[in-house]
């Protein structure tokens, strides 16, 4: 209500607006009006059907809080406790739902709806039982991945991201949708990528991966892969292809040997090195990037960041330039000129692991100017 009576404030001031409201729900205690709960017929609710610790991942850590309510009897992770937690969650996001419906029915009331961008986020997601794991307090991919909705003029409608993008993302995008240049101070302090060129060009790479962590437990997820450290030394790998709910690691297998290696140097590089080049790469005239971007730009092939060893690679470009690859260690591993046109290579020189290009204009026009980026090739 406080919410509803701000926007009809700010209807009136007649300039622009920040306005940030938080929901406690869902969080535990799972308490709702009876309406939401009668939504759910609990007996039909489907539990978790993976609830053990990951093989081969006995030190994933997940926290107790639920213990701290009242269980009402209930055994601890039996049938009964599983279902009724479910529930109370169901009602919980029903709950805020319905709120968050009374927020955007006042901003379009106020005729706000045309020239405002709402974002809905969760500042996490939730184990509903997997694994035995009730709550957030983990680093496995249900309680990493957490709603990010957004709207807005300009903003496609109905439009569905697959790209990895972090929290620290939303600050640095809402600047760029605003038009609003951060200081060189700022921008020095952000470790976050406006991801407004995704929802300009969806099919691009992004971020090849992000880096989570929870207590003295590090992450680092690709678009197949989470790479899990525990102290420094304990190590956890899934792999999201042919395991999407995370119920064996192969950190100890041979075959996953070569993976592992190239994401551990992966992760050493950090952030800094998974910060997203947009596809669209310019090479041309730096003083207007956008008209460069439409004269001059190359299609780089891989989606996500990331590309198949068995994939043939082929690269589109409108202007004439060199593209030379490194390896994780820095060693050059394929340098080759590009032509106007469509240009294909063979992928021989290019080991599974974590790549860096150097794209090169060599046009009489504007010679030396040059790109730079990264790319996972996966086995």
């Amino acid at each position: 209500e406080k919410v509803i009576q701000d926007l009809g404030k700010v209807a009136k001031m007649d300039k622009p607006f920040f306005l940030a409201m938080g929901f406690y729900k869902p969080h535990m205690p799972f308490y709702a009006p009876k309406k939401y709960w009668d939504l759910y017929d609990p007996n039909k609710l489907e539990l978790a059907n993976n609830r053990y610790t990951p093989k081969n991942a006995s030190q994933l850590k997940s926290g107790g809080e639920y213990k701290n309510y009242h269980l009402r009897g209930m055994t601890d992770n039996s049938d009964e406790f599983h279902r009724r937690m479910r529930w109370g969650y169901y009602a919980c996001v029903s709950y805020i739902d319905a709120q968050i419906g009374k927020v955007l029915a006042k901003l379009k009331d106020e005729g706000l709806n045309e020239n405002t961008m709402v974002i809905i986020w969760g500042d996490h997601g939730w184990n509903l039982g997997e694994h035995n794991f009730w709550g957030k307090h983990n680093l496995t991919d249900l309680s990493l991945r957490s709603p990010l909705i957004m709207n807005g003029p300009g903003i496609p409608k109905g439009l569905e991201l697959k790209q990895l993008v972090e929290f620290v993302d939303i600050y640095p995008t809402l600047l760029d949708y605003a038009g609003i240049t951060a200081s060189a101070k700022v921008k020095g302090q952000l470790e976050g990528s406006s991801f407004m060129p995704l929802l300009k060009n969806p099919n691009q790479p992004w971020k090849p991966a992000v880096f989570p962590r929870w207590k003295d437990g590090n992450a680092m997820v690709t678009d197949r892969y989470s790479y899990i450290t525990w102290g420094g030394s304990s190590k956890v790998l899934f792999d999201h292809l042919k395991d999407p709910n995370e119920n064996e690691s192969v950190a100890n297998q041979a075959a996953y040997k070569p993976v592992l290696d190239s994401l551990e140097k992966m992760y050493a590089a950090g952030w800094k090195k998974a910060i997203p080049v947009p596809v669209t790469v310019s090479i041309g005239d730096k003083r207007s990037l956008a008209d460069a971007r439409r004269r001059q730009s190359v299609q780089l092939p891989f989606r996500f960041g990331s590309l198949s060893k068995s994939q043939p690679v082929s690269l589109s470009i409108t202007q004439p330039a060199s593209l030379e690859v490194r390896n994780a260690q820095g060693k050059t591993v394929l340098t080759t000129r590009l032509e106007p046109g469509v240009n294909s290579f063979s992928q021989e020189a290019l080991d599974v692991g974590l790549h860096f290009y150097t794209l090169t204009s060599i046009t009489n026009e504007d010679p030396g100017s040059s790109e730079n980026g990264s790319f996972l090739v996966l086995p």
